[in-house]
This record gives C-alpha cells, sequence and structure tokens, in this order.
C-alpha cells in the first residue's frame, strides 16, 4: 500500500471526538515529501498521546487479569509439561542406547506391566514414580493421543542423537585436521555386508594431546570387489565432509578383498593419497592368521571338531554335565566365532585334565543308568581322544597357542609402540619356525596314554603343514615389508629409540619424514626439536625414576 499509519491511533480512534488523522484513516498517509513535520504534528497531539495511553494501558491489564492472560498461562503452562516429558523421554532413550540395549520388546501396546514390552517402556513406568510430569502423562494418556512412547518417536530421537554426536566427531576432526581412517568388514543377521567405520585424530584435551578413536557409522557393500570397497570408501569419506588427502594411516581386517596390495583397497586410496600409510590390525590379524591355519589341513580340522564335540556331548544333558564335573574341576569350553580366544581355552582345558575327561567318558559308557544315545556317544568319543594323533595335537596346539597369545596381549595394550610390534611379529615367526621339528617327547604322551608311541610319517607331514601354515599366514596378513616400512619412518620416535639412537641419526630420520611430508613439517625445524625432544624424554624417565 505504500502508506504509513500509527498502531495506537488506529485501534483507539472510535474513543476521541475530533476529526480522524491522516495517520489513522483508511487510505493512510502517503504524503512523504512532508512526513517529517507531519509526524512531528501527530505525535505532539492531545488524541496521539490519549490513544497511546490507552493501548499501554490495556496492555497491563492483559497482564494481570483478564481472559487472555488465563489462556495465556495455561498454553505455558502446557508447553513447559511437554518440555518435561520430552526431556525425560530423551534421558532414557540416551541411557538405554548408551548400555548397547533394545528399546523395543515383542509387545508394544503401551501396557506398562507387562514386561515384554521392552526396556524402554519398563524404564519409563520406573522413572514416572520420581518425576511428576511423566507420571501425569501416562495417566492421561487416552486412545488416539499422542504419548510420544511410539517406536517412531524412539527411532527420530536416535537421528537426532546419532547426527549431534556426528557433527561433534566430524567438528574434532576438522580442526585435528589430520586423521586415520578403519575399517572392519563382517556380515550381519541378515546375511549382508557392513562396514563399520571409525576415525582415529588427535585432539587437544586441556593443553594435553590425546589420540581419539571414534565410531562414525555402518553401511552396506553389495559388491564384495576391492575397485567397489575403495569406492564406498571414498565416497563415505566424501560425504562427511572430510579431505582425502589429509588421511595420514589407512587400516582394515585384512580380509582377502580388504588388504590386497595392487587392485584391492589399500593400493587404490594410496593412489589418491600416497602418505595414507598402510598399517595392519596387528591383534586382529593375528588372531585371524590362527583362526585360519587351524583350519587349513584337513587332520587338524578334524581335531577341532573332536574338541567341538566334547563341549556339546556333555552340555547336551545336566546329567553328563554333573558327571564331568564330579572328574574335572575345569569345565569345558566352547568355540566361539567371533571370540578367537576361546578356541585357545578349549584346548587349554583338554590339554590340563584330558585324563579327567577320559574318566568321565567311561564312566558315562559304563554306567548302567546311561541311555543308549549316551553310551554310543561317549564310546564314539573315547575312540578319537585315545589316538596318539589327539593327544599330540593337543600339546602341540596347546604350545602354539600360548606363544600367540602372549604377543595377541601384549599387541592389544593401548600404549604399545610400533617397533615394538614389529620386533614381537619377527619373534613370533622366528619362534614358529624353529618349531618345525615336531619333536614331541614321549612323557608327555605317556601323561595321557600311558604308552610309547612314536611318530608316524603321515602324522609329522600334518604337523609341517600346520605349521608352515601358521608361519606363511602371519607372513602374508601382517605384510611384514608394509609394517617394516611405517617402523622404519615412524620408529625413531619411540621412547625407547629416541632416547637411544645417537644425534646424528636422529637427525637423519628427521630428515627422511621431514622430505616425506614436506608440505606438514619444515626439516630445519624438526631436526632442532627432535634433539630437544630427545633430551625432554630422558629428562622426565629420570624424574620418573627418582620419584
Amino acid at each position: 500500500m505504500n502508506s504509513l499509519y500509527y498502531l495506537p491511533c488506529k485501534l483507539f480512534e472510535h474513543t476521541q471526538s475530533e476529526s480522524k488523522s491522516s495517520f489513522v484513516r483508511r487510505e493512510g498517509f502517503t504524503n512523504w515529501k512532508k512526513v517529517g513535520e507531519s509526524l512531528s504534528e501527530h505525535e505532539n497531539s492531545l488524541n496521539h498521546k490519549n490513544c497511546f495511553c490507552s493501548l499501554k494501558n490495556l496492555e497491563a491489564s492483559l497482564e494481570k487479569r483478564g481472559f487472555d492472560k488465563d489462556l495465556k498461562d495455561e498454553i505455558e503452562m502446557e508447553e513447559s509439561h511437554r518440555k518435561a516429558v520430552l526431556q525425560s523421554i530423551f534421558d532414557v532413550i540416551l541411557h538405554v542406547a548408551t548400555q548397547g540395549s533394545p528399546l523395543r520388546g515383542s509387545n508394544e501396546t503401551l501396557d506398562f506391566s507387562d514386561p515384554r514390552c521392552g526396556k524402554f517402556l519398563n524404564t519409563i513406568e520406573l522413572v514416572s514414580h520420581y518425576h511428576p510430569p511423566l507420571r501425569e502423562h501416562i495417566l492421561r494418556h487416552t486412545k488416539g493421543q499422542v504419548t510420544y512412547f511410539s517406536s517412531k518417536i524412539q527411532n527420530e530421537f536416535l537421528k537426532i542423537i546419532s547426527n549431534k554426536i556426528r557433527e561433534q566427531i566430524m567438528e574434532e576432526a576438522e580442526e585435528a585436521k589430520y586423521y586415520a581412517m578403519m575399517f572392519n568388514c563382517t556380515p550381519d543377521v541378515s546375511h549382508l555386508e557392513q562396514i563399520s567405520q571409525v576415525l582415529r585424530y588427535v585432539r587437544v584435551v586441556g593443553n594435553v594431546p590425546e589420540i581419539t578413536e571414534r565410531f562414525i557409522d555402518f553401511f552396506i557393500v553389495r559388491d564384495k570387489t576391492g575397485v567397489a570397497f575403495s569406492e564406498e570408501i571414498l565416497k563415505k569419506i566424501e560425504q562427511e565432509g572430510l579431505d582425502i588427502k589429509n588421511c595420514r594411516g589407512q587400516s582394515y581386517d585384512n580380509g582377502a578383498n580388504m588388504a590386497g596390495i595392487y587392485q584391492e583397497i589399500q593400493a587404490r586410496i594410496s593412489k589418491r593419497n600416497p602418505l595414507a600409510k598402510f598399517v595392519p590390525r596387528a591383534a586382529h590379524t593375528l588372531d585371524m592368521a590362527r583362526v585360519n591355519a587351524a583350519t587349513a589341513v584337513y587332520e587338524v580340522a578334524g581335531y577341532f571338531r573332536t574338541v567341538n564335540c566334547l563341549y556339546t556331548y556333555f552340555s547336551a544333558s545336566t546329567n553328563r554335565w554333573e558327571v564331568l564335573l564330579k572328574y574335572s574341576p575345569l569345565a569345558l569350553r566352547k568355540e566361539s566365532d567371533t571370540r578367537w580366544s576361546s578356541r585357545r581355552e578349549a584346548v587349554t582345558v583338554v590339554h590340563k585334565h584330558l585324563d579327567k575327561i577320559v574318566e568321565a567318558l567311561n564312566h558315562l559308557a559304563l554306567d548302567a543308568v546311561s541311555s543308549p544315545e549316551t553310551k554310543s556317544g561317549a564310546v564314539s568319543l573315547l575312540k578319537s581322544i585315545q589316538t596318539f594323533e589327539f593327544v599330540a595335537f593337543t600339546c602341540f596346539w596347546q604350545k602354539t597357542f600360548k606363544k600367540i597369545d602372549i604377543v595377541s596381549k601384549m599387541l592389544q595394550k593401548e600404549d604399545i609402540t610400533i617397533d615394538v610390534a614389529c620386533n614381537l611379529l619377527k619373534g613370533l615367526i622366528a619362534q614358529i619356525k624353529d618349531c618345525r621339528d615336531p619333536s614331541f617327547k614321549d612323557e608327555e604322551a605317556k601323561i595321557f596314554l600311558k604308552k610309547n608311541v612314536k611318530i608316524i610319517k603321515k602324522f609329522k607331514l600334518a604337523l609341517l603343514q600346520v605349521n608352515d601354515r601358521i608361519e606363511a599366514e602371519l607372513k602374508r596378513r601382517f605384510q611384514c615389508q608394509s609394517m617394516q616400512k611405517v617402523n622404519d619412518i615412524f620408529g625413531f620416535l619411540s621412547p625407547k629409540q629416541l632416547t637411544t639412537l645417537d644425534t646424528k641419526t636422529l637427525r637423519e630420520k628427521a630428515t627422511t619424514l621431514a622430505n616425506l611430508y614436506r608440505d606438514d613439517l619444515d626439516k630445519d625445524e624438526l631436526s632442532v626439536e627432535i634433539e630437544s625432544f630427545k633430551y625432554s624424554v630422558i629428562g622426565s624417565y629420570n624424574f620418573a625414576g627418582n620419584e
């Protein structure tokens, strides 16, 4: 309209007896050339002052009483109530999700007395005992009203939480600038291949640098080739707003399609960014090497099937389990598909108490009250475990698993450095290589069999195959050259090498590192800082020793 009005005068013009001003007329004030003079004249008029005072009196009265004030108070109370309810629901969802527990149960009819309604509704019901707004909200509920308890609302809250956490992680990663990425591939319960994504970076917390690992997401990959994996990973990194040029490390689960050299994923990403160094995941890879070597040879696979059959046989009946515990102080262990150390635990129990297990099986085989199925199962297992092959394999795997387990536990320490990890793996490979001669002492077999048995050629060949397979798996999966290259670049920064290497060698290694990362480091400054840092580390060690 391009007109000017005075709101107080427009609202209360009917209370004034004098002629209407142009500021309250229907067409409004339009003489813009005289707007300054007209505004001053109108504001000083008695009509304007009276209308302005009437507006202020109305506002004051609405604040103290009246239908509008009551309605406003009621709306504010309802708003406050619903905010409190939503806050409590949010806290419950966050609490249950933090524990990694499922929110929903088999019954979602809001029957809080039903234990099948799930952890979310159960926790809501518990919190309502101490939260009046939530208790009132539940009591108010009738069919057709909004409850905020549905699975849709739960998923919406979880989405909000996950987006907020993801934003915070990405902010930390962007602030750190450089990062390493880790991806692990595994099938889910629906038999779809899923990849988990983890970022690793350094952030400063209270002026102290802290290495941080953050889980980001699961995403599904249907094409299981190195090309498809690399494209999915690069796409995911781009979606997160990260620059692949700032990636300084990559690590995978070391599957056949995850850790190849040329056509596989790490080589393809290295082409995009040569500074994204590939480092095998030591502890996980060591367990995978152990598992694959244990199933590569037919005789060995049969041995572990027998070990598993022992557990299956005794655990199938409470009576059999009681007989086993009567003779053996330790119960048999079951192998797990996801917990690699379970295989070592199963072998350890058999190694320590094989004679007791034999006694328990004899008891079940000769017991008059045992069922035919129990007797036949016991006799079959006795035939399988009372052989030299089974006993010798038990001794062999007990020793081998013990060596691997020691190294595996060391590799899982948070403060392990890459030079120590390389030395541990080299030592383990040397130990495995030295064990190629399968010369078992007869005394070990006598413990279980009470007789001397000669090693036959077929069995000796099986042991050699197993030993060679373990050694080959370790070398292939760890790609010792790749891991050693990373150690050659960064190993001098570990406390042991930093405090023992001479100044000249440290300067040479610092120069090599700076030349490799020429866009990130200055070789002259780094050489000086490394030398200074060396004596700071020595001083801190001496101070700690004096304490």
